[in-house]
C-alpha cells in the first residue's frame, strides 16, 4: 500500500510501506494540468492494479506542481532541481516535508510527463547533460549519472505545438467568451512558447536528437510516447 505525503509548493508523493522501494517515478502535468486530476486514477491504481502490475509495490509515486503559464526555461531549471531531490536518495526537507520518512536509496528512477509536462521532461534532461558537460566530467560518468539513466514515458508530448483540449478548447468555441479565453491564454508565456513554430521547441528536438547521436546507449534521450486515437497535442 501507498501513503500519502504532502511535499511543498503543492507537490505530493505516494510512498510505497514495502521495506525495499527501488524505484520512483516523477509526473509532470501539462498546460493548465493539475498534480491531481491530471493523474486521478494512477493515485488508486497503484495499489489497486499490483497483481497485474506488482513492480507498483516496490515504487514510490512523486507528482509534481508548477505554474504552467509560466516560461519554460525557469519551470525546467525548477524540475530538474525537484528530480536531483528525489533520486537517488530523497532530500525529504529540500522536496518540502519534515516527516519522519524511512530512508530510501532507488536503483531507477521513471519520468511521465503530459503535454507541456513532456517538454519540461525532456528538457530537463538536456539540461543535465549540459551541465555534467560543462563541468568537464568523463564520458563514462555522463553515461553512468543516475538521472541520464532514467526512462521516459510521455502522454501526447508538445513537440510539435500544442492544441487545447477539453473545456478549454470547448470554450475557445463559444461567441465571445472564447475571445476571452484567446485574450487571457495570449498573456501565458509559456502558451506562446508552445506555438508549433517556436523557436524553443525545434531546439529540443534538434538538440535532443543530436544528443542522442552523441550518446547511443543513454536511456534518457529514447522516449516513449503515446498518443491517443485520433487525438492531437492535448493540454
Amino acid at each position: 500500500m501507498h501513503e500519502r505525503v504532502e511535499l511543498g509548493d503543492r507537490s505530493y508523493a505516494y510512498l510505497t510501506n514495502h521495506s525495499l522501494a527501488t524505484t520512483a517515478v516523477i509526473f509532470v502535468h501539462g498546460f493548465w494540468g493539475c498534480p491531481e486530476k491530471t493523474w486521478i486514477q494512477f493515485q488508486t491504481l497503484m495499489d489497486s492494479a499490483q497483481n497485474s502490475m506488482p513492480w507498483w509495490a516496490r515504487s514510490d509515486a512523486f507528482f509534481y506542481a508548477y505554474d504552467s503559464e509560466s516560461q519554460i526555461g525557469p519551470n525546467v531549471a525548477s524540475l530538474l532541481s525537484f528530480i536531483c531531490n528525489v533520486h537517488p536518495v530523497p532530500k525529504w526537507r529540500e522536496l518540502g516535508t519534515d516527516g519522519d520518512l524511512a530512508a530510501r536509496r532507488y536503483k531507477a528512477l521513471t519520468l511521465v510527463g503530459h503535454s507541456e509536462g513532456g517538454v519540461l521532461v525532456r528538457s530537463a534532461i538536456l539540461r543535465r547533460v549540459q551541465e555534467l558537460e560543462g563541468r568537464h566530467v568523463e564520458r563514462g560518468q555522463i553515461e553512468g549519472d543516475a538521472i541520464l539513466r532514467s526512462n521516459l514515458r510521455l502522454f501526447a508530448p508538445a513537440f510539435w505545438g500544442s492544441l487545447l483540449s477539453g473545456y478549454a478548447a470547448l470554450l475557445l468555441r463559444v461567441p465571445g467568451l472564447g475571445r476571452l479565453v484567446e485574450s487571457r491564454l495570449q498573456t501565458s508565456a509559456a502558451y506562446k512558447q508552445l506555438a508549433s513554430n517556436s523557436p524553443i521547441l525545434n531546439e529540443i528536438r534538434n538538440r535532443t536528437v543530436a544528443k542522442a547521436k552523441d550518446y547511443p546507449d543513454m536511456s534518457a534521450l529514447r522516449a516513449r510516447n503515446l498518443f491517443a486515437e485520433g487525438d492531437e497535442i492535448v493540454t
